[in-house]
């Protein structure tokens, strides 16, 4: 489709075009094109320049080039929605589980950033799409939160979400479990609906998470990252989280410079971030005093106090 688009954008320009401005265009016109081509590979703003479009937008509007301005709108919208599927960002604040949930037809399926939506795509891939659902169940039993996730569809188009935590155990509503089920889920299923090379933003994933889980989850990152090249953006408090990151840098499971660690630091009246680097011998670099030293210092005061 995009490959169309720009073949009518530079057919469109070759009639009828003024020479004075050619150089003009072609530059504009060639930095364009680098971005919509950075935008399907990396899904990065980096090579854009606004100037260009609207550069272009005022070329074809004085020519009154009416297919001109079509493709324009075209690529532009074409690379808004490749951007729109390629990211996305889920909040410290989700929606709390309710006993049972409408069925809803919706467009968009995009789980929103209150992870609404979430229980609408796993119902549409458990009809349409059970590789999909059963790779969710399978991130799940890793994470060791969820062992099975069942659809029971009741009366009036409504329909309940039942759990189980153990491979023996009953089947429970999403209620009658621990809350962190609930505020995970959309946290994987919006991860899942992202493509290679994407990009997720999380506030707070540890959020009613028992520290296993924390740790686990980052075990699921550093796999996407080396098997899909997936970019994550992680704002958390978990101690659990970020030693299992450091453990898969020891290990060599990920690299040092596909990591960056910032430790925002409240003085009261200034935030100051701190850059920590987190090397192979397990140490962390650039950490500020007090960084990380809640654990050891209640270990020493428990041992003394033995």
């Amino acid at each position: 489709m995009r490959e169309d688009l720009l073949k009518r954008f530079v057919a469109s320009y070759a009639v009828g075009r003024d020479k004075k401005k050619d150089a003009k265009f072609k530059t504009a016109f060639n930095r364009y094109k680098k971005y919509t081509d950075s935008i399907y590979k990396k899904c990065s703003f980096k090579n854009l320049v606004i100037n260009d479009i609207e550069d272009i937008a005022n070329i074809a509007s004085k020519k009154n080039n009416a297919a001109l301005m079509m493709a324009l709108d075209g690529v532009i919208g074409d690379i808004g929605i490749n951007y729109d599927r390629n990211i996305n960002a889920i909040s410290s604040y989700r929606l709390h589980p309710d006993r049972t949930y409408l069925e809803q037809s919706r467009h968009e399926l995009k789980v929103g950033k209150f992870g609404d939506g979430y229980l609408d795509q796993i119902i549409l891939w458990e009809r349409k799409n059970p590789s999909k659902f059963k790779e969710l169940q399978d991130i799940m039993k890793s994470l060791k939160l969820l062992n099975s996730i069942e659809l029971h569809r009741i009366e009036g188009g409504r329909y309940e979400v039942l759990v189980s935590t153990t491979a023996n155990g009953t089947k429970n509503s999403i209620i009658d479990v621990g809350f962190g089920v609930s505020q995970f889920l959309p946290i994987i299923v919006a991860d899942l609906q992202l493509t290679a090379n994407s990009t997720l933003f999380v506030a707070e994933p540890e959020i009613h998470l028992h520290p296993n889980v924390q740790a686990e989850f980052g075990d699921y990152l550093v796999k996407q990252i080396n098997t899909n090249n997936k970019n994550y953006v992680i704002e958390t408090h978990s101690e659990y989280f970020l030693n299992r990151v450091r453990l898969a840098i020891v290990k060599g499971d990920l690299k040092e410079e596909n990591l960056s660690v910032y430790y925002l630091e409240n003085s009261g009246s200034d935030v100051k971030a701190h850059n920590l680097k987190f090397n192979k011998s397990g140490g962390i670099d650039n950490a500020p005093d007090g960084f990380f030293e809640t654990y050891m210092m209640d270990l020493k005061e428990i041992a003394f106090n033995i």
